[in-house]
């Protein structure tokens, strides 16, 4: 499962917020990850497999990321050409 379809599913109302409390991150953290600001670092995405029980895994963390970035989506900074899978 994505990282935001997980969060999601937390509650109809104030998903992030329950999804900072269980992840011990701030709210804001957690919208930055559904906007594609930042992704979670390597210790908060453990972590998020950790508390999803493995529902969420690293390709539900990252690829999203890639895909935003790769779509033009993405509003975190990446230095250079977009890389391709393909190459």
């Amino acid at each position: 499962m994505e990282l935001n379809a997980w969060i999601d599913s937390l509650s109809p109302l104030s998903a992030s917020q329950i999804a900072a409390d269980r992840l011990g991150e701030k709210r804001r953290t957690v919208d930055s990850w559904r906007r594609f600001e930042n992704p979670p670092s390597f210790r908060a995405a453990l972590n998020i497999v950790l508390v999803s029980g493995g529902v969420v895994d690293f390709n539900g963390i990252y690829n999203p990321f890639w895909r935003a970035l790769v779509e033009g989506k993405a509003k975190f900074k990446w230095d250079g050409p977009v890389p391709s899978f393909k190459e």
